[in-house]
């Protein structure tokens, strides 16, 4: 295309052109780091009440000849849709999101670092766990998350948790999405299963590892349903399948093991970690 304009609409707005970005935000709502981290980037962004997007797409259409396109998010509202004529309107998926599915050689180098670094907090967590356990020492879905915290908290580049510590023990294991308050919170025993789902992020990269595990002896269900798990797993892993497949289409791979015993899990197979 000759020329153009890309708006973004989700809350706040956003129109970038070949020579300027405009973001649509009540600019007093923001705070001083805002301006900072756009400073230090070296990006040059104008600031403009949120209202002005729906005047600077009309102008956009008056201004751009026909043959111009102007991209809209497939996200945005009818009400910013609509103001563009069909033969303007493009809303094909962004080319920053298909670069962002790829990782480039310097986040790939920096996710194997950052789980690296992330892998010896986990392993200290459970070693520590296990014989705290053995002790019969009292550790809860929420005190066994404030120790792994704690020594995520001591590694090199670490910056935060990339979600809130899934610690959940027995029936609680198999919420999903689990957070662990005082009112649901149990004790980690050799009773029952335990799942940690965690992650973090670091300067160099971002982590989600999940452990399910057992202090103690599982029971002949668990240890089935365990292994049926695990054979789902590698089927998709050992798999060779063509480019471009949808991931759907593996997923009964991962779940024929659990259906052949009448078993099912209420959760997508996989995902991907960003950066």
């Amino acid at each position: 295309m000759g020329g153009g304009l890309c708006a973004a609409a989700a809350c706040p707005g956003l129109t970038l052109s070949q020579t300027s970005a405009v973001l649509y935000i009540d600019e007093s709502k923001l705070p001083p780091e805002i301006h900072q981290h756009f400073e230090t980037e070296g990006i040059q962004v104008t600031f403009s009440p949120y209202n002005a997007i729906t005047t600077c797409i009309e102008s956009a259409v008056n201004e751009l000849s026909p043959s111009d396109k102007i991209w809209i998010s497939e996200k945005s509202s009818i009400a910013l849709t609509s103001l563009v004529p069909e033969n303007m309107l493009l809303t094909d998926i962004s080319p920053v999101s298909l670069m962002k599915t790829i990782k480039n050689a310097t986040e790939v180098d920096g996710m194997i670092n950052a789980h690296i670094r992330d892998a010896s907090a986990l392993c200290r967590y459970f070693a520590w766990l296990e014989k705290e356990v053995a002790l019969g020492n009292k550790v809860t879905e929420i005190s066994g998350a404030t120790k792994l915290k704690q020594f995520r908290s001591e590694l090199d580049e670490f910056v935060g948790l990339s979600f809130e510590t899934i610690s959940s023990v027995g029936p609680n294991a198999a919420i999903i999405h689990y957070s662990p308050d005082p009112t649901t919170d149990r004790p980690i025993t050799d009773q029952h299963i335990y799942l940690c789902d965690s992650g973090a992020q670091f300067q160099d990269g971002t982590t989600d590892v999940t452990r399910t595990i057992h202090l103690g002896t599982p029971t002949d269900f668990e240890k089935e349903s365990f292994t049926r798990v695990f054979k789902g797993a590698f089927a998709i892993r050992s798999c060779i399948f063509p480019n471009k497949l949808k991931g759907n289409y593996l997923d009964t791979l991962a779940r024929k093991p659990l259906w052949n015993i009448g078993l099912d899990y209420l959760h997508g197979t996989s995902h991907g970690i960003g950066s």
